[in-house]
């Protein structure tokens, strides 16, 4: 059965110091010719076990220069290639350029979800199309992250951050084909990190380090260290605004410190009850909850500065969460989770009967889980109906919480043990706690984002930051077994932050990402569709640039 031509609409979102436009193609169309065969599933995966990767012949992608019109997206650039129209733009934008791909069927112009498509960019050298072998060859050299395949950027890659026990921070690349080293960067900073935050742009890092009294702001890229930022009392807790202007920081003491994201600079001031303090921005990204160790739980207005609620909680708040327009506050020696409903004007108390140090939220919404470390235990709350649904014994000193799309896993405070439970299975009343273990060393615990496991964008997978190994250990979702390890040539680390770069499904076909690019440069844009269709390559950008430098957050 002929196999049905899908489609996509793909959107890549491009970074760079300068906006860009796509330029038009040059080229004239190829004679209309029926494709090669496509390669099946089970050949490409034996070629690239044996070491290569090989598509059939094929001509140069035909350009549809009669389709090329400007958009809501700039100019437009759309090629014909194996039954699919694919389209390309970039347009100027607030943090660099937007670059946008459109891949949509032929004939019905029709879109689809499920694809994932990668693609690289390379320097263009003149101004002929690439030629379909050279296009082949090359494309198989970045699927294998080949060192030999220099000179490109990457749309589907993504870049360990580890806190390491010398107080440094490395960055490393997981995806480059080598086994001895993958580090990229690193940096020494003044201190023992508190804790730390990544805007929302995906390339500036923000770390508080107490005994320095100082803010470190970071291109998370290649660890340059952009600013340091002293503050009159010792900063911890961070939390940074969905638009990425704002950085909020908490301080030992009574105050919560205002960073300008784009100065870079103290703006204000907020005079709260005594630290430590929890941060979390509402659903609302103009209203900001801070909880305070004295117990007063108060709502800022991000825009006017000006504190525009308060409740009286009481003493010991340890832990703030936002779900569904309810807050969760825990109490941590009361032992008791606080759910309130501003919109409602109520609040409901369930005492939970053991110390409550952590907290998180699943990514539906519907659970929330508080830690017991000393008690070794973790309470799972049912927020539908705001009552206490079942408890977790038997975990070793918990102190940290990450979700894949199914799980939930546990990291212990002092031994790199892990646990996890099926998150489909809390419906049941006694869900199985599934441990594992990566070998023991004790661990430096780290507050707010700090933790030693991250899980993937898809959620499909799981990396732990193992001192012992010095390494990071990665784990398929619901897998006890480790399936490999990235090497940390450094010192062991202690906290783990994944740094996405690789392309993602906003809705069903569009996708975005962003990199750095040089926006007077001419690219040759290599996309791979998967197994089942040869690559296609094509020019973009360069040719109509325009060249208007941009801060980026």
């Amino acid at each position: 059965m002929k196999q049905r031509l899908l489609s996509a609409t793909a959107l890549l979102l491009v970074t760079a110091g300068a906006a860009v436009i796509l330029s038009r193609a040059a080229s004239a169309p190829t004679p209309a010719t029926s494709p090669p065969p496509p390669v099946s599933k089970a050949s490409a995966q034996k070629m690239s076990a044996a070491g290569s990767l090989h598509w059939p012949a094929a001509l140069s992608p035909r350009v549809n220069n009669a389709a090329l019109a400007a958009s809501p997206h700039g100019v437009l650039e759309r090629i014909e290639h194996e039954g699919l129209a694919i389209a390309a733009s970039l347009e100027p934008a607030a943090s660099g350029a937007t670059a946008r791909l459109e891949i949509t069927d032929s004939i019905t112009g029709a879109g689809i979800d499920g694809l994932r498509p990668q693609a690289w960019l390379t320097t263009r050298k003149g101004d002929a199309m690439l030629g379909a072998q050279q296009c082949h060859a090359q494309t198989a050299e970045f699927l294998r992250g080949s060192l030999m395949a220099v000179g490109h950027v990457t749309l589907n890659s993504f870049r360990i951050l580890l806190l390491n026990d010398d107080d440094t921070i490395t960055l490393l690349n997981p995806q480059i084909a080598i086994q001895r080293s993958r580090l990229e960067a690193i940096l020494r900073l003044p201190g023992k990190a508190a804790d730390w935050a990544l805007n929302p742009s995906g390339h500036t890092l923000y770390v508080s380090v107490p005994e320095a009294k100082k803010l470190l702001v970071i291109d998370s890229d290649g660890l340059v260290l952009r600013a340091e930022i002293e503050l009159p009392l010792a900063p911890e807790a961070l939390a940074v605004s969905p638009d990425g202007r704002q950085l909020w920081v908490g301080a030992r003491g009574q105050a919560v410190y205002l960073i300008d994201t784009l100065a870079h600079r103290l703006v204000h001031t907020l005079a709260v009850g005594g630290g430590p303090h929890a941060l979390a921005f509402g659903e609302d990204e103009r209203r900001l909850w801070i909880a305070s160790n004295s117990g007063a739980l108060l709502a800022v207005d991000t825009a006017s500065l000006e504190v525009v609620g308060q409740l009286a909680l009481g003493a010991g708040m340890s832990a703030l969460s936002v779900a569904a327009g309810k807050l969760l506050v825990a109490r941590q020696k009361a032992g008791e989770l606080i759910v309130v409903d501003p919109a409602a004007r109520s609040m409901r108390r369930l005492a939970l009967g053991a110390s409550v140090d952590h907290l998180a939220l699943a990514p539906s919404g519907r659970w929330a889980f508080a830690l017991a470390t000393q008690a070794g235990r973790a309470q799972i709350i049912d927020l539908e109906r705001v009552r206490l649904h079942g408890t977790l014994d038997g975990l070793e000193r918990p102190a940290s919480m990450r979700f894949s799309e199914d799980f939930v896993y546990f990291a212990s405070a002092d031994r790199e043990q892990l646990a996890m439970v099926e998150l489909s299975a809390l419906e049941r009343t006694a869900p199985a706690l599934r441990r594992f273990s990566t070998n023991g060393l004790e661990r430096a615990q780290l507050t707010g984002h700090a933790a030693p496991m991250a899980t993937s964008r898809r959620g499909d997978e799981l990396y732990v930051a193992s001192p012992a190994e010095r390494a990071v250990l990665v784990y398929r979702q619901g897998q006890s077994m480790a399936a490999g390890q990235i090497r940390n040539p450094v010192a062991s680390p202690r906290a783990i932050m994944l740094v996405e770069r690789s392309l993602e499904e906003r809705s069903p076909g569009v996708w975005t990402t962003t990199a750095m690019l040089d926006s007077n440069q001419r690219y040759d844009l290599h996309l791979w569709l998967g197994s089942s269709r040869t690559p296609v390559c094509f020019a973009v950008g360069g040719a109509t640039a325009t060249q208007t430098q941009r801060h980026i957050p």
